[in-house]
């Protein structure tokens, strides 16, 4: 409906509706004699704190320290983990099977937050592109859960949980589906994404870190 104001009710109310999510949930909370708000200050427990989006990036691609809450106390300058890609080197210089199904190397390469970073740069891509070739709807849509993360990351993994943040995101398909117009490379993205859902699924049924 543009910028008309006029034109905009009734159905920016409707629109509006999912934002009484969390308002419902946080008056369910205090009906059960707890915090309108514990639902976020309940974080501290996947060792989360605050800081910028450029900050979290940072802390991921070179690692920091912060101010980390745990079990009521606040620890001062606790470390966190950046990024790993040794895991990729391993790999190269030595691509043997048992290189591939030990624990050591698959552990790391979970634990690495590399999936974690990939994904995430994806994301912004397709929104950064997505704002000329999509409605604007859908960039309002797809912006906020990309960012909310961002100013909460985890001590022991700052991009922590992203790859599943992004899965629900399906204007981020719609754009990516719209970038692909040669079969040859249709074809090799779903069977790459197959591949990825496959391993990814012995990680987890493994027991191994999964996003």
């Amino acid at each position: 409906y543009g910028w008309n104001p006029r034109r905009w009710f009734p159905n920016s109310i409707l629109a509006a509706l999912p934002a009484l999510g969390p308002v419902i949930y946080g008056w369910i909370l205090t009906r059960n004699n707890m915090k309108f708000f514990d639902w976020v200050d309940q974080q501290w427990q996947w060792n989360r704190f605050s800081s910028a989006p450029w900050r979290t990036f940072d802390c991921t691609l070179n690692g920091c320290t912060a101010d980390v809450r745990q079990f009521g106390q606040t620890n001062r300058d606790f470390p966190v983990t950046p990024i790993d890609w040794s895991w990729i080197g391993d790999f190269f210089r030595s691509p043997t099977w048992s290189t591939v199904t030990s624990w050591e190397w698959r552990d790391r390469a979970a634990r690495g937050d590399v999936l974690e970073f990939l994904v995430t740069i994806g994301a912004f891509v397709l929104v950064i592109i997505g704002l000329r070739r999509l409605p604007l709807y859908y960039s309002a849509f797809v912006i906020p859960p990309l960012l909310v993360p961002l100013f909460s990351p985890s001590s022991v993994h700052p991009l922590m949980s992203m790859p599943r943040f992004v899965l629900p995101l399906f204007p981020l398909f719609v754009m990516l589906a719209l970038l692909i117009h040669n079969r040859k490379l249709e074809i090799g993205l779903a069977v790459t994404s197959s591949v990825a859902l496959v391993l990814l699924t012995m990680q987890f049924a493994l027991w191994y870190w999964v996003s």
